[in-house]
């Protein structure tokens, strides 16, 4: 047995991955960093050891070339949402409203 490394999909197959260990998880950019810490907010690997120095400095510390701030600074500061899943119709079918006999019952027409 042997595990995935941790890192990018380069099948290409995965729509989150921004690339340069950037992907979107939750509505949030996250940086990979292989020094341990995993997908997080704050920095990918190069940045690790500045990071543990002066953890609170980050992400601003990262420079404006940075993959995740030139995301960052594309999508105004979050990144693309997927569309909202289709409305449901407001109104029920016949079939699921309560019968006119006053009980509240409801009949099902199967």
């Amino acid at each position: 047995y042997e595990r995935k490394k941790w890192g990018s999909d380069k099948s290409g197959g995965d729509s989150n991955d921004c690339g340069h260990g950037v992907k979107t998880f939750n509505g949030s950019y996250h940086m990979l960093c292989n020094k341990g810490c995993g997908w997080n907010l704050t920095h990918t690997t190069g940045f690790h050891k500045q990071f543990l120095a002066t953890p609170l400095a980050f992400p601003a510390a990262l420079p404006d070339t940075h993959p995740f701030k030139v995301l960052v600074a594309k999508s105004n500061g979050s990144p693309p949402v997927p569309p909202p899943p289709p409305t449901p119709p407001t109104q029920l079918p016949a079939s699921l409203t309560s019968n006119s006999s006053g009980t509240g019952a409801s009949s099902l027409t199967l």
